[in-house]
């Protein structure tokens, strides 16, 4: 938020409405963050998940999990959806191989098909399955907390999706 009222140009920022509840957090020195650069959140090897706001948190526990099951994932945080940071996108997918792109967004017209769009055009050589994505079904957005709940991809469906993209290689 810092950058985005520091910054001359309009800048449009959206507020996770769930992050208000999510308990407490580290706010940072104080120093804003660069608009259009993403950050590694959780180091790995064997795939990438880039997401952004709510899945992001979601992802780094997805990740932990995965660790305990021998899968090394890498969580990207996208921070900004425009400027996207290119170059940390097609690192990552480079250094793992494989990529998994989260959305809250249902995923026709969503911005992770920018991101899954920039893997497939510049890191294709270099990916050992498809890029993957998991978004919510193409239905209106519920508002019940139950119903949500089920909608939006949970630690355990991102979990489910890395192993299936972890199976894709032998496959192909």
């Amino acid at each position: 938020m810092r950058a985005a009222i520091r910054d001359d140009n309009p800048v449009l920022f959206l507020e996770h409405m769930a992050l208000y509840h999510a308990g407490n957090a580290e706010v940072g020195d104080g120093a804003p963050v660069a608009l259009g650069k993403a950050k590694v959140t959780h180091k790995g090897t064997d795939l990438s998940i880039y997401a952004s706001v709510l899945m992001t948190k979601r992802a780094l526990a997805a990740a932990k999990v995965l660790a305990d099951s021998g899968i090394s994932a890498e969580v990207v945080d996208l921070r900004t959806i425009s400027p996207l940071d290119e170059d940390t996108i097609l690192m990552s997918a480079r250094k793992t191989g494989r990529a998994l792109v989260l959305s809250e967004a249902i995923g026709r017209g969503s911005s992770s098909n920018d991101v899954a769009a920039l893997l497939a055009e510049y890191a294709f050589d270099d990916l050992k399955a498809p890029v993957t994505r998991l978004a919510p079904p193409n239905i209106p957005t519920p508002f019940a907390r139950e119903l949500e709940r089920e909608y939006l991809p949970s630690e355990d469906r991102i979990v489910e999706a890395t192993k299936a993209q972890m199976c894709l290689e032998s496959s192909l």
